[in-house]
């Protein structure tokens, strides 16, 4: 085909009579007919349909999808240096990187294997093969030279143990990198600032190499002795304990903690080497310098000993790669000792009027809900919790935060005894020799002074028909100066209804996949199915939440679109993803993305909300920058109000959330409060245990608490 186009190029030119022409294609026309078939000649695909059979077989063919390519486009697609998950994704798609440095690192990459592509060309090495085993040769070419470089912004604190207990570390940083060798620093000031680098070292030449480390904050250098990570251990480390936590610039051997001992090393072998360094404030710099054998200096490790583990660096700021996200895999064996209905055992106790004392029945000012503490009610617990789990943390510290550290109170070991027994004494009665005590697992007291106490009371029971074990859970009440129980007419909890959680999400899509894993995490550990998920999500470019969602094992979810020009507004998100919830006797809770939400959680709200009189507001331990729950400074935040379980029927008897007047960030939670007040419903709060709030920049302009 190719032969007839120069004949006929040929006998065109002759024609017309354009002389330079002419001899131009009768050269090209004398070079194609000498030439012999070769493996290296590319055709399209239209063209092999006109190759005899007995000719192809001759040839080692590499198709193209479409006529016209370049060899160079022929053999190189540049998706290959991107992880096909990542294009997949919306975010990676609709994002585009402007980071000058992000661009050298992919344009480098890029040149490097159209180069080495270009070589095995013209030395007549490169065969065709499949595409899984090209894609996995570029994507390894293309790690070479550089370690990844991950960076966490907002982590305070100088310890590395403040990074490596960070929520959203190791597999969500703010920004992902490419370093050319073992060496960062940062040209301006910066604050908070934790980063890890981490890849493959791979020797020129076998011996003995000594390593050392050199940073401006808190450092640790891990080396495996292959390429698994499980086999890392650390080599070399600054620490506060050993010095203020960092060494001169270009000084590898300012305290011995920094060496590293001596350590063999296999030629051409890949080592995994991980790198983790905190830094407070001021300009950071990290320095990992190694020693080769035969050698007397320390020397930063260039770039061709070097393989980054991912390419990654791609990856817009403070997005999130789908790829990275991961559940427990391993179903939960924990067993889930079911609930004895109420129905069962409503005759064990007589039924009484209840109404305390403390329901609001005038009209609040606003706020007055939230600012006049006698308006909600805090349970006490007993057996005691984990909820004081700061206060040994805090001695140091002034008066408020110690005071605000402080768990909820405990029950009088005597009355919560009392209760029990007055209990299982009707119970006895009720039904003879069926059931015996296993175990107090709960009891909860909300005193009101005027007329008595209401108890909720959680114990396991054995009976002794079945010997299975089994969970009664109910509220009781005791009048003042009695000496019996009532169950509290019309106040019981319902076991199996649906929990609703809402969380608006705006360009939070790191913490949004958190959020995402973390509730996957509750479902895997509970088997609780009637949990259902509401995003709203302001069309978010940092993550694709439906792809999120859909890679998780999270079932039942809604995800409700408002326009991304819009105004962050959490009012009207939680407006929104109310009126998505359909079915007026399931649980609203109103939640926030920076949670560290415990398992138990759900069933803690369904014991805490009864329809037409009773929501919720769970009270979380907001932490410090730079703590994290193994190490939780922080406080109890009683004074927030953001977080509300309620009854979707008792949210829209309230009126749901004003939107007209809170258009902006804060007092949204107040005001309802206010109204759910004057509804008639009491406001119940527990401080939860293992309930965390993780430190993030405030992301409102003002807060709207106006007169608070």
């Amino acid at each position: 085909m190719l032969s007839l186009g120069v004949i006929h190029l040929f006998y065109n030119q002759v024609r017309r009579r354009r002389v330079h022409i002419f001899v131009g294609a009768s050269i090209l026309c004398i070079y194609v007919f000498t030439q012999k078939p070769s493996w290296e000649m590319i055709v399209s695909k239209d063209e092999m349909k006109l190759i005899p059979t007995s000719l192809s077989s001759k040839f080692s063919l590499i198709p193209r999808e479409t006529t016209g390519k370049t060899m160079e486009e022929a053999f190189y697609n540049k998706e290959n240096i991107s992880e096909s998950a990542s294009h997949k994704s919306m975010a990676a798609t609709e994002i585009q990187a402007t980071n000058l440095h992000r661009r050298q690192i992919v344009e480098a990459i890029e040149k490097s294997v159209i180069t080495s592509r270009r070589s095995a060309v013209k030395n007549g090495t490169l065969h065709s093969q499949s595409s899984s085993q090209e894609s996995s040769k570029n994507e390894g070419d293309s790690l070479k030279g550089f370690l990844n470089h991950h960076i966490w912004e907002y982590v305070c604190n100088h310890q590395v143990a403040s990074l490596r207990g960070f929520i959203l570390y190791p597999k969500l940083p703010s920004k992902r990198r490419f370093l050319f060798s073992s060496s960062s620093k940062q040209g301006k000031d910066v604050n908070n600032f934790g980063e890890r680098v981490f890849g493959f070292l791979v020797p020129p030449s076998s011996g003995v190499y000594q390593f050392s480390i050199s940073s401006s904050g808190d450092s640790e250098l891990w080396l495996s002795s292959d390429e698994k990570l499980e086999n890392l251990q650390k080599i070399a480390y600054l620490a506060w304990q050993e010095s203020p936590g960092r060494s001169k610039q270009g000084n590898f051997s300012n305290f011995q903690s920094q060496i590293s001992s001596s350590i063999f090393l296999h030629a051409e072998v890949s080592y995994c080497i991980d790198i983790i360094h905190k830094h407070q404030s001021g300009k950071a710099r990290l320095d990992v310098a190694w020693r080769p054998p035969d050698s007397t200096q320390y020397t930063t490790i260039k770039s061709e000993y070097l393989r980054a583990k991912i390419n990654d660096s791609h990856a817009t700021d403070y997005a999130v790669r789908l790829e990275d996200y991961e559940e427990q895999s391993q179903q939960s064996h924990d067993i889930k000792l079911p609930y004895i209905d109420f129905k069962k055992v409503a005759q064990v106790l007589p039924t009484c009027f209840y109404q305390p004392s403390y329901l609001v029945k005038h009209k609040l000012i606003r706020f007055e809900g939230a600012r006049n503490k006698s308006n909600t009610h805090f349970a006490s617990v007993y057996p005691p919790d984990e909820t004081n789990n700061s206060l040994p943390l805090l001695e140091n510290e002034d008066i408020w935060w110690r005071e605000n550290a402080i768990g909820n109170l405990v029950i009088n070991e005597e009355t919560a005894l009392s209760v029990v027994s007055l209990f299982m004494g009707a119970l006895e009665a009720r039904f003879l020799h069926s059931y015996k005590l296993r175990k107090i697992i709960s009891i909860q007291q909300v005193a009101d002074p005027k007329k008595g106490d209401r108890f909720l009371v959680e114990l396991m029971l054995t009976s002794n028909r079945t010997g299975e074990d089994l969970v009664l859970a109910e509220y009781v009440y005791k009048f003042l100066e009695e000496d019996r129980l009532c169950f509290p007419e019309g106040f019981h909890w319902s076991k199996r209804v649906t929990v609703n959680v809402v969380v608006p999400v705006k360009n939070s899509g790191r913490w949004a996949f958190y959020f995402i894993r973390n509730i996957a995490e509750i479902v895997r550990q509970t088997h609780d199915l009637n949990i259902h998920v509401i995003l709203i999500d302001y069309e978010s470019t940092d993550i694709n939440i439906e792809e999120a969602l859909r890679r998780s094992t999270i079932q039942s979810y809604t995800i409700v679109k408002i326009a991304a020009e819009t105004s962050f507004q959490r009012g009207l998100a939680l407006h929104r993803g109310a009126q998505a919830v359909t079915d007026p006797h399931s649980i609203l809770f109103l939640c926030d993305l920076h949670l560290k939400i415990p398992p138990d959680l759900i069933s803690t709200i369904r014991k805490h909300c009864v329809e037409g009189k009773m929501a919720f507001a769970p009270v979380v331990k907001r932490l410090r920058c730079g703590y994290h729950p193994d190490v939780p400074l922080g406080y109890w935040e009683t004074l927030g109000f953001g977080l509300l379980a309620i009854f979707k029927s008792d949210f829209d008897r309230a009126g749901g959330m004003n939107v007209q007047e809170f258009r902006g960030w804060g007092g949204e939670d107040w005001e309802l409060l206010d109204r759910v007040l004057m509804s008639g419903l009491e406001v119940e709060r527990l401080k939860i245990p293992d309930f965390y709030h993780f430190y993030h920049p405030n992301f409102g302009k003002s807060n709207q608490r106006k007169g608070a």
